[in-house]
Order: structure tokens, then C-alpha cells, then sequence
């Protein structure tokens, strides 16, 4: 894979970044480590903001504690926590739980992009392929699959009368996935208001 493009972010971008990207750099990853290098080399030039989600802290930090290494474990930590920590409140486990039922996401994966939308971000940073279904957040770092020559399925138009080209997790639009249950989650998010 190539290095992370950052072009056509805008100045002092803020990206949220998953898991993986972190990792691989952490532990220098023979391929892998190079793609997300970019990434943390603008953010020590001030070009780029930094985020993570808890659920990336307890994953960062898992691997120093499962080796008993505090110190390296407190050194992550420190560097993590510099950065905007975006907790896991009810509002985006919520959001979270609508994009899993829309998207089809890991429930990690949904509590990533979920943040990402809750703070804003201007792109998520991660190396899952797993959000490739998302359409209305930039992701760095993964390549989405191209699109099938195949007419794509258009939703009912209740579904497109919701104005579902937003980025509120409500409304994300996802590839692969049949609109009529993406459309029966707002549904049924609608009448519980």
C-alpha cells in the first residue's frame, strides 16, 4: 500500500484514528507502518489534530499491559491522551448502535465511525475495510471497493424524502446494504420521538 495521502484536507484537520493505524506504527509493521507514518508526522508539524475513541486506548494500551510493561503503558498513554479523547457516552453508543443496524458494522468498528461523526472529523484514519460501506465519511487509509457495474438499488422514496445525504448517523446512506432496513431503523427511531 502507499503512504496516506493527506491532500485536500483542510489546514489543521482533525482525524480520528482507529486502532489499527496506531498500532502499525507502534510496533513498526513491516508494509503497514509507512502507509500511516504520514498521518503522525503532520500532526507533529501542527498540520493535522489528532483524536482517538477509549475503545482505541484499552486496544493500544492491551499490548504493553498483556506484556506486565507499565512504563511503556504509561508513555502510550500519556501520548493518547494528548490528543481529544472521545468517550463512549450514551449519545454515541446510540449513534453506534444505528450505524451496526444500518451498516452492518462491528460493533467497535460502529463506535469508531460514530465518534468521527460526533466530533466532527474531517476523516477517519484506519486500515479496517470494514467501514468501506460508509459513504459519508472520508476515510484515509483503506481503499473502497469499486462499485459494481451493476445499477445500484435505489431506496424507496420515503428513504431519499429523509434527506439521507447527511452525516448525521441517523442518515448515513451505506453501500451493500438494503435500504428498505436502513430505512426501517430511522423508522423506527422516528416513532420512539
Amino acid at each position: 500500500m502507499e503512504p496516506i495521502s493527506l491532500e485536500g484536507l483542510p489546514e489543521s484537520a482533525l482525524l480520528l484514528i482507529d486502532s489499527a493505524p496506531i498500532i502499525h506504527v507502534l510496533e513498526d509493521h513491516s508494509g503497514l507502518a509507512g502507509v500511516f507514518k504520514p498521518v503522525f508526522e503532520a500532526h507533529h508539524k501542527g498540520r493535522v489534530r489528532l483524536a482517538v475513541t477509549t475503545v482505541t486506548l484499552a486496544e493500544v494500551l492491551t499490548g504493553p499491559l498483556s506484556a506486565h510493561n507499565e512504563a511503556l503503558a504509561e508513555r502510550y498513554r500519556a501520548t493518547l491522551k494528548s490528543w481529544f479523547v472521545v468517550d463512549l457516552d450514551a449519545e454515541v453508543a446510540e449513534s453506534a448502535a444505528r450505524l451496526r443496524a444500518a451498516c452492518r458494522l462491528q460493533l467497535v468498528d460502529a463506535v469508531q465511525a460514530a465518534s468521527a461523526l460526533a466530533i466532527g472529523a474531517d476523516a477517519l484514519v484506519t486500515h479496517d475495510r470494514d467501514f468501506s460501506a460508509l459513504r459519508d465519511l472520508r476515510l484515509l487509509g483503506i481503499e473502497r471497493p469499486r462499485p459494481s457495474p451493476e445499477k445500484p438499488h435505489a431506496p424507496p422514496q420515503e428513504f431519499r424524502s429523509h434527506g439521507f445525504k447527511s452525516c448525521h448517523p441517523d442518515q448515513l446512506i451505506c453501500s451493500g446494504v438494503d435500504p428498505h432496513l436502513a430505512w426501517l431503523s430511522i423508522q423506527a427511531s422516528a416513532t420512539k420521538e
